[in-house]
């Protein structure tokens, strides 16, 4: 649909017609009487969406010095908040009065039109921002101008609340389905610290091994420079599987999908590593763990770890879930954070018998077989929501 003829008269207007668009901003970080007194909330990009639907109480506080002497806006209690750099496109609605940060645009209604909060909150986190960004070094961003140029579908109020009443039944069965994922989670963690304890104090005094003792580490391979010349990737349909540390973080127990692939050309400068190989980020994302589903390649950023005959990578993958944020804190930072293959090299993990490893692994396949129902189930509904989404909004 060309931006500028809308299907039907009436239904289509611009963002700016309907909304002052009105930006954040951040106090001094400098000024320590300026944060986390307890006074206003104070939003960021990393809240929205992290309350789910609505954002109201804040970790981060602003002070009435630090709101006064930096000159920042309030946004008033139900109004939709919106990223337009970054994470573009995240969304909320706020409860309360509040502050937020550079990144967000708060919508604030003008009266020129009617319109229903929830119907705008599903039509604001459906619609495909990307067009028309900016892409800078840092990410996609939308300018004042250009958002308020969009165009946003606007039906009578009558049809606004049907469509979100619609859409939020199927948001709500997401977000109990996505519980439901935590759930699980949370149970096989809990039943790793029954068997094993606690692996941070090693309450069960089990025997500790360094993680080079247990099998052998090794990092990925991408020697070509540069590492991303067009000659070397096949895209999503290409031969070889490449796997790189946002598909790892984003796994979960085993890796099945990736979103780029290697050519002969790239096969020959990096290495295939075969299923079963636990694959661990040293980069960017650091100590996230997945075990390989299928055979795959990585860039040097990854480790690929081949367990000996007295560990189990499952066991493995889960002792790291526990240790990963204090890794993370402790890795140095320049351009991103990293660490180095000796830092996990001298690892000390705790070394429980390899068969209670196994009767532990045993366990996690009983709890995957649901969490498989359970992501099948979040697919179904992720595609009736989108289906629905365009139908709707275009």
């Amino acid at each position: 649909m060309p931006a500028n003829k809308p299907p039907f008269d009436g239904e289509w207007v611009k963002v700016a017609e309907v909304f002052n668009l009105q930006m954040g901003k951040t106090p001094s970080r400098k000024k320590m009487e300026y944060w986390n007194t307890g006074e206003y909330d104070w939003v960021s990009i990393k809240d929205l969406g992290s309350y789910g639907r609505f954002v109201g109480r804040t970790k981060e506080t602003i002070s009435e010095l630090g709101r006064i002497e930096s000159g920042i806006k309030q946004v008033p209690a139900n109004t939709l908040l919106m990223s337009f750099k970054l994470s573009l496109g995240k969304t909320s609605i706020t409860t309360r009065p509040i502050y937020t940060n550079e990144a967000i645009m708060a919508f604030l209604d003008k009266g020129t039109f009617q319109f229903d909060l929830g119907y705008m909150w599903h039509q604001f986190r459906t619609k495909d921002w990307a067009t028309g960004t900016n892409m800078a070094v840092m990410g996609e961003t939308l300018n004042k101008k250009t958002l308020g140029s969009a165009l946003i579908r606007l039906p009578d109020l009558r049809t606004q609340r049907l469509v979100a009443s619609c859409l939020d039944v199927i948001q709500s069965q997401l977000e109990i389905a996505g519980k439901k994922l935590e759930c699980l989670d949370t149970l096989v963690k809990s039943r790793f610290v029954e068997m094993f304890g606690d692996p941070a104090t090693n309450s069960h005094d089990l025997p500790i091994e360094r993680l080079s003792d247990l099998g052998v580490l090794e990092r990925g391979k991408s020697k070509h420079r540069p590492r991303n010349a067009p000659e070397l990737r096949g895209g999503p349909d290409g031969p070889y599987p490449l796997v790189q540390t946002g598909d790892i973080a984003n796994a979960g127990l085993y890796l099945s999908t990736y979103n780029d692939t290697y050519t002969e050309l790239g096969l020959r400068q990096s290495k295939m590593w075969p299923k079963g190989t636990l694959c661990i980020t040293i980069a960017a994302n650091i100590a996230q763990t997945t075990i390989l589903a299928i055979d795959a390649c990585f860039p040097d950023s990854v480790v690929g770890f081949t367990s000996g005959r007295t560990i189990q990578n499952v066991f493995l993958h889960y002792w790291f879930s526990f240790f990963q944020s204090i890794l993370e804190e402790q890795a140095p930072q320049a351009a991103q954070k990293n660490i180095n293959l000796r830092i996990l090299s001298d690892l000390g993990v705790i070394a429980p018998s390899i068969e209670k490893q196994q009767e532990f692994a045993s366990f996690v396949a009983e709890v995957d077989k649901s969490r498989f129902i359970v992501k099948q189930k979040i697919e179904k509904l992720q595609m009736l929501y989108d289906s629905l989404a365009q139908e709707y909004f275009g």
